[in-house]
Formats: structure tokens, sequence, C-alpha cells
């Protein structure tokens, strides 16, 4: 039965996060915004998933079809590598850059993936099934690429490498 006038009760949404390697993955809703418990708002982070640059206590707070919003569970995050950490294989030149760098590879890495991502979380340039040798150099070309701070995974099968990328 339908009495005009009278108010809808939704129930609010309670997102999980779950972890995978150095990704944090939110419960299927339509939109999502996740927060450091330290530094609040992450800008940029917005899709389903966040890998975190950082240690620290990130949630995600979510928004369902009816409008309604809900915050996570919290997960901790103890240590965080990236290429600028420690002794790595990769190196990327030159950086700031116009959109051309070159990555060399100091070790032998198979079925390797080139991702860069911008500052809103797209993925705007993917490259995969990549193999090197000793020394091996892998030059990119983007065509039109907006100039800012991007990050940039370099994947392969037992790591993921990270560093920022400044497009000018």
């Amino acid at each position: 039965m339908l009495l005009p006038g009278f108010i809808n009760e939704y129930q609010i949404p309670a997102p999980t996060i779950t972890q995978s390697g150095d990704t944090l993955f939110s419960s299927l809703a339509v939109s999502y915004q996740w927060y450091s418990v330290d530094s609040g708002l992450i800008i940029g982070a917005v899709n389903y998933n966040y890998i975190p640059t950082y240690a620290g206590s990130f949630y995600v707070i979510v928004t369902d079809t009816n409008g309604c919003e809900g915050a996570s569970n919290t997960i901790v995050i103890t240590g965080v590598y990236s290429l600028s950490n420690y002794q790595h294989p990769i190196i990327i030149f030159p950086n700031p850059n116009d959109g051309m760098f070159t990555i060399l590879v100091n070790d032998n890495l198979q079925n390797v993936s080139i991702r860069i991502i911008n500052s809103i979380g797209q993925t705007v340039y993917f490259r995969q099934d990549l193999n090197s040798n000793l020394n091996a150099k892998i030059d990119v070309e983007m065509q039109d690429v907006a100039c800012g701070l991007y990050s940039i995974e370099i994947i392969n099968s037992t790591r993921v490498y990270r560093q920022k990328l400044i497009f000018k």
C-alpha cells in the first residue's frame, strides 16, 4: 500500500574494504570517495579500489542507488614501497618530461605491465606483456598528454614499482 506524503526509509550502505597485495578494494556501490584517517579526503581517489602511497589508516564512503552514503571499516597500512624508497631495478628518465621518456630496467623481468594514472585515478596509458633482459630500455611516447602529476606503475608477477611522473 502506498501512502502519499510519507517518508521512505532506506538502509544505510555498509561497505567493506578488502586488501589484495598493495590494493584496497571496496564492496560495490554507485560512487566512492577514499579517505585517510590522519589527513582526510584523498583527492582523486574515487574508484572502487585505491592503492595507498603512504602508511596510514584508510576508509571509503560510498553512495548507493538511493543516494544514501555509508562509511566502511578502517584498514591500516603499515608500510608502502615506492621506487624512491629503496634500491630498485627500474629507472625512469627524464622526469619531468613532455610525454616522451625511457624506462631503464636493470633486471630480468617477465610479463611486465606499465600503467600511468592521472590525478583523478584514471588510467591514461597501459601496456602489458613486456619482457626485459638485463639493462633493457623501454621507450614510451604519449601524444597530447596534459601537464601535471601522474603516477606510473611497473608491475610484474612479484612486485609493483611505483613512482611519480611529471608531464610539463
